[in-house]
C-alpha cells in the first residue's frame, strides 16, 4: 500500500490561510480607516476635529449691572462691572445674560488689577469700555475687541506691559481676528512726517500721536468715531488738520501743544456731537472753561470749518482773536450767545442756509469784520448781536426774522447799507426796539427787495 504525499495539501491550505486574512485586513481598512496609524496621507475626519482650537466658554460669575432708562427702568442691557466670583485666566465675557439681557459695556475699573488675567475676549455687541477697565493687569497678553466698540475711557490699558499689539505703518493696534485695527493705540516713530489711518479703525486712543513733533498736515478718515484725550499733544510742526464727519468725540486738550496749527476742519466744536459739554474751542487745546479757552487757542490758527452738528455752542470762539475766517456747514441751526463774542480779527464768517436762531452778542465786538449776511432762514436775531462792530458797512438781514431787538445794530458807525430780502411794507411792519440801531449807528440806507428806504 503507497503512503499519500500531504505536503503540497498543506502548503495550500498555508497558502489560503494566508490569503484570507490578507482579504480581511484589507477590508477592515476600508471599514474603519482610523485604523491607520502614523500615515500622513491617510488623516482621518476624526483626528482633523481633534486639532481644532477648542472654542472658549463665556467665563463664569462675573458682576453685572443693569442699565436703565430715563424712566429708571430696566432698558434690557447690562454693564460688567467686575470680576466677581471668576476664576479664568482667559476671561470670555458673554454676549448677554439670561437675567440681565444684552451686555453693551464694560465698567470703569471693572478689572482693574486683575493680576491673573492673560487673555480678553470682549463679545459683539459692547459699544462702551470704561475708563482704567483693565488698568493694571499685568499678566494680561491678548485682548479682542469688536468692531460694535465706539466708546474707549482713559487709561483703559495702563500698567499692562505684557500685552501684544498688531503692528502696521509704524503704529500699534488693538482689535479682533476678522478686523486689528479697531483702536490705534499708538504711533511708534516720532518721526514720522506723514501717516494714513487705516480705513478699518475707530478709535484714536489717547496720546495716539502724541509727541510726533515731525507730523506737519492728517486727515482722519470718517470711520473714526472718537478722538481721546492728548492724540495730537506736542505735534508742533502740525499745520493742517482735517476731522471727518463720522467723530462724534474729541477728548481735551487732543491738539494741546500744536502751536503751529493754521487751519482745523471739524464735525463740531467741543467735547460731543450733539451741542453737549465744553461747547468752546479752546477744550481741544487744554482750556477747563470758556473764560481761559482763547489764552490756549494757539495764535497760528486762522481757519476753523465746521462740518456738522446742529448747533455753534455758547462761547464758542469767544475772544479768539486771532480767528480769521470761519466756515459753517452742514446741518447747523442755531449759533448760540456769544459765540464769536471779541474775535476782533474775524473777516469773514459764512452762515449756512440751515440757521434759523443766532443768540444773544454773538457777532458783538468783531472790530474787523465789514460784511455779513443773515440767512432767510433766521427768525431769532438776538440783542446786541453786532453791537460795537465798528468796520461793519454793509449786513443782509432776511425776511423771516422777526424782530430787531435792543442794540442790534448799536454803535456801528461804519454802517452804510442794510438789504432787507423782504419788501418795504415788510420792513415797516416789522418790529423794532426803540434802540436797535443807537450808539452812533446813523448814515446807512435800507435796501428792500422791492426799492430803498431813507432812514
Amino acid at each position: 500500500m503507497k503512503t499519500k504525499n500531504r505536503i503540497p495539501y498543506r502548503l495550500f491550505l498555508l497558502s489560503l490561510s494566508v490569503l484570507l486574512l490578507a482579504l480581511s485586513c484589507s477590508a477592515c481598512k476600508k471599514k474603519n480607516p482610523a485604523l491607520v496609524v502614523n500615515d500622513p496621507e491617510h488623516i482621518t475626519t476624526r483626528e482633523k476635529e481633534t486639532t481644532k482650537p477648542v472654542e472658549k466658554k463665556p467665563s463664569l460669575g462675573l458682576h453685572y449691572n443693569r442699565n436703565t432708562n430715563e424712566e429708571n427702568k430696566h432698558d434690557g442691557t447690562c454693564t460688567v462691572a467686575g470680576i466677581g466670583t471668576c476664576k479664568d485666566t482667559d476671561l470670555v465675557i458673554p454676549p448677554n445674560t439670561y437675567s440681565n439681557g444684552d451686555i453693551v459695556a464694560v465698567a470703569k475699573a471693572a478689572f482693574k488689577d486683575c493680576t491673573q488675567l492673560t487673555s480678553v475676549t470682549i463679545p459683539d455687541g459692547v459699544t462702551s469700555i470704561g475708563a482704567e477697565a483693565f488698568a493694571g493687569c499685568t499678566e494680561l497678553q491678548t485682548v479682542s475687541i469688536p468692531d460694535s466698540v465706539t466708546e474707549i475711557g482713559t487709561n483703559v490699558f495702563a500698567d499692562c506691559p505684557n500685552l501684544q499689539y498688531t503692528e502696521l505703518g509704524g503704529a500699534e493696534f488693538l482689535g479682533n481676528e476678522s478686523n486689528p485695527y479697531v483702536i490705534l493705540i499708538r504711533v511708534k516713530d516720532k518721526n514720522v512726517t506723514a501717516f494714513s489711518i487705516p480705513a478699518q479703525t475707530k478709535i484714536l486712543y489717547t496720546d495716539a500721536f502724541s509727541g510726533c513733533a515731525e507730523l506737519k498736515n492728517l486727515t482722519v478718515p470718517n470711520s473714526i468715531i472718537q478722538i481721546c484725550d492728548r492724540v495730537f499733544y506736542g505735534c508742533k510742526k502740525i499745520q493742517n488738520v482735517t476731522i471727518g464727519t463720522g467723530v462724534t468725540a474729541i477728548g481735551r486738550s487732543a491738539f494741546a501743544g500744536c502751536n503751529a496749527i493754521e487751519s482745523l476742519t471739524v464735525p463740531f466744536i467741543g467735547e460731543t456731537v450733539g451741542y453737549t459739554t465744553n461747547t468752546f474751542l479752546g477744550y481741544f487745546f487744554g482750556a477747563e472753561k470758556f473764560a481761559e479757552s482763547a489764552e490756549k487757542v494757539p495764535s497760528s490758527l486762522k481757519t476753523v470749518t465746521v462740518t456738522g452738528d446742529r448747533a455753534i455752542g455758547n462761547y464758542a470762539f469767544y475772544q479768539c482773536e486771532n480767528i480769521t475766517n470761519v466756515r459753517i456747514s452742514g446741518e447747523v441751526t442755531e449759533i448760540g450767545m456769544r459765540a464769536f463774542w471779541k474775535c476782533s480779527g474775524l473777516t469773514e464768517v459764512l452762515l449756512p442756509q440751515s440757521v434759523t436762531e443766532i443768540g444773544l452778542d454773538v457777532f458783538r465786538e468783531c472790530t474787523a469784520l465789514t460784511e455779513i449776511k443773515i440767512p432767510d432762514a433766521v427768525t431769532d436775531l438776538g440783542g446786541l448781536v453786532f453791537y460795537g462792530c465798528t468796520n461793519l458797512q454793509k449786513i443782509t438781514i432776511g425776511k423771516n426774522v422777526e424782530k430787531l431787538d435792543n442794540y442790534v445794530l448799536g454803535n456801528c458807525p461804519a454802517l452804510t447799507e442794510i438789504h432787507y430780502t423782504g419788501t418795504k411794507v415788510a420792513w415797516n411792519q416789522l418790529e423794532k426796539a426803540a434802540n436797535w440801531d443807537d450808539d452812533g449807528t446813523s448814515n446807512y440806507t435800507v435796501i428792500c427787495s422791492d426799492g430803498p428806504i431813507s432812514e
